[in-house]
């Protein structure tokens, strides 16, 4: 799976059933999980995170009996310390994408008292994915990616 970025569009998309979706691409910069905005006018907007470590008493396991789980100390242990939203002059394409799953073809499986709902061969998964294009920040062209999987 790997790491990404996450781009949320507010630029009208050809398919309005994904318009408030949060999209993942790793064609844009380094893939360290930032947050992009494509915004109504078409501007690209870099969301700017800095951050530094949470002291351990600060921490949400910190002084109950997950603190000592192998994972315990560092939950939370980061925490957003400035952030900034930076109009990017950004030259270039990328691509991103997003899937829905019809909640009505999945199969309900029991495990441990609890029904959880998987996939299976009649599952049906739609996939969006857009290439849009910038030239110094401006998005100048958007289109639909048909992917045939």
């Amino acid at each position: 799976m790997g790491m990404f970025n996450n781009v949320t569009c507010l630029y009208k998309l050809p398919d309005l059933e994904v318009q408030d979706e949060v999209f993942q691409t790793k064609s844009l910069f380094e893939n360290v999980m930032d947050d992009y905005t494509i915004t109504a006018s078409g501007t690209i907007i870099w969301h700017r995170k800095e951050y530094e470590e949470t002291p351990e008493e600060e921490r949400p396991n910190w002084g109950t009996p997950e603190w000592d789980s192998p994972l315990g100390p560092f939950i939370g242990s980061m925490r957003i310390c400035e952030e900034e939203d930076v109009k990017m002059d950004f030259t270039g394409s990328f691509n991103f994408y997003t899937h829905v799953v019809d909640d009505t073809t999945l199969s309900g499986i029991e495990m441990g008292g609890k029904t959880f709902q998987v996939m299976n061969e009649d599952t049906v998964v739609e996939w969006y994915e857009y290439k849009v294009d910038f030239f110094h920040g401006k998005l100048i062209n958007l289109q639909k990616v048909d992917k045939n999987f």
